[in-house]
């Protein structure tokens, strides 16, 4: 149950690596998804619900927490950059 437990807490890391990496150009709808849950689900992670259901815990505490407005503008961030260095590139290559 250990194995299975680090597992899901590591995909839940690499998810959160992933949905705030500003290079990959086909995260930005699961960022606004992700984006989207957090509004829905009164400002909690569906994953760390999820692993405290199961786990008794989650990957980054004991019980899940509201998703603060720090890590909110963090996402956003993460997909303003995003657009402005593709919107730099391609007027680049353009020129």
């Amino acid at each position: 149950m250990n194995i299975i437990k680090y597992l899901f807490f590591l995909s839940h890391y690499s998810f959160i690596i992933y949905v705030l990496y500003p290079f990959s150009k086909y995260n930005t709808e699961i960022a606004m998804l992700v984006y989207i849950s957090w509004l829905l689900n009164n400002n909690y992670c569906l994953i760390s619900q999820i692993e405290y259901k199961f786990f008794g815990e989650t990957c980054i505490s004991k019980k899940p927490k509201k998703i603060r407005s720090f890590n909110k503008l963090i996402l956003l961030s993460s997909q303003i950059c995003k657009f402005i260095l593709y919107k730099n590139f391609k007027s680049f290559i353009i020129f």
